[in-house]
């Protein structure tokens, strides 16, 4: 047991934290201290094997997070609730996560929009270069300035993205570059909210969901086009899926243009027989890839979107989530299954308008 008497605003505070010896790593809320130090050329972290690693250590009792432009940089926030008050009075908190009750649009407020529909059909089948009208929905996360993860656009209002994306960071220090069909421009957009599942677990990587909240409403009726959100219930092993964004290079610098890459869907029962555990592998995941590798998510983002359909009907299925290295053999990319998340979508979301798939 430690004691610790701290003096703010000249109230005399005591805090008593215990000690424990050994650390759980199945529990989202006693995380090791090891922090993961390698990002692949997808900005996807290399979580695998801080989550196989079993090591006991003495181990005082915090929530560890870690901000994902900055693997090195760890922030903690006290697990007990007089801690956490006393992290927030000293400025030690990050992003709110929970998202304030908007009052729903009503009948007639939403504008008749429709979603995954590309501007153009692609030019390259199966290749690398996109267009950005081929997939106009794709979102750009920045760090002051920075950019650091893919998003998708789902409403006039939300950007979908991964919870490792935007764990621990501040609306003010994020902005989204968002697709303007009209000025056939990337334009920044200031961040109102940033909502994670609190069910994400870091060590993990189950539940790695997360809405971004637009500080002002897009007009998607004109000038941005959204992507649809999945089909409820369904499986999608077997389709080829498209993943889009802006990976970094194989020399290591960051693309400036738009790069795709399509690969094979597999079934959950697939992928556990693969090299990574089994029991790495949740219902809330979904993995894909070739057996022998050659194309992976590398050729995307952190957050952004595997899609499935064509030019004339796309849809969100998967969200850039994590993986071993990029396009190995035997290791596919692991995404969030999107539609294990349709009711937690629609419920942080219902301030936003949804636009209507194809007919």
């Amino acid at each position: 047991m430690r004691i610790f008497v701290i003096v703010v605003c000249g109230l005399v505070i005591v805090l008593t934290c215990f000690e424990s010896t050994s650390v759980n790593s199945e529990s989202s809320s006693v995380l090791g201290l090891e922090v993961p130090s390698r990002w692949d050329s997808l900005n996807r972290l290399f979580s695998s094997k801080q989550s196989d690693a079993k090591e006991e250590r003495n181990q005082v009792n915090y929530e560890v997070y870690v901000t994902p432009v900055m693997s090195r940089h760890v922030e903690l926030r006290a697990k007990n609730p007089l801690l956490s008050w006393l992290a927030n009075v000293l400025n030690f908190g990050g992003a709110q996560s929970e998202v304030e009750q908007n009052p729903e649009p009503k009948p007639g407020d939403c504008p008749k929009c429709t979603c995954g529909v590309s501007l153009v059909t692609s030019r390259i089948v199966g290749g690398v270069v996109a267009d950005i009208n081929e997939f106009p929905w794709m979102a750009m996360l920045h760090y002051r300035g920075t950019f650091y993860c893919g998003g998708t656009l789902i409403s006039d209002r939300y950007v979908l993205t991964a919870a490792h994306c935007v764990l621990n960071f501040k609306p003010s220090q994020i902005t989204v570059k968002v697709y303007d069909t009209r000025e056939a421009r990337m334009v920044t957009k200031a961040v109102e909210k940033l909502h994670g599942n609190d069910r994400f677990n870091l060590d993990t990587f189950n539940n790695d969901i997360a809405l971004v909240k637009l500080q002002r409403t897009l007009n998607v009726k004109d000038h941005f086009v959204t992507l649809c959100l999945p089909t409820p219930g369904k499986s999608f092993s077997g389709l080829d899926g498209t993943v889009s964004g802006w990976g970094k290079l194989s020399n290591g610098s960051l693309s400036h243009t738009l790069q795709q890459v399509k690969v094979p869907i597999m079934t959950n029962q697939q992928c556990k027989k693969s090299a990574y555990r089994a029991s790495r592998i949740t219902d809330n995941m979904m993995c894909a890839g070739f057996p022998d590798g050659g194309h992976d998510a590398c050729q995307g983002d952190s957050g952004g979107p595997l899609q499935v359909g064509d030019a004339n009907a796309r849809e969100i299925v998967g969200i850039v989530s994590w993986g071993e290295g990029c396009a190995k053999p035997n290791y596919p990319g692991v995404y969030t299954r999107v539609n294990r998340y349709l009711q937690w979508i629609k419920s942080n979301a219902k301030d936003g308008c949804l636009c209507d798939p194809p007919e």
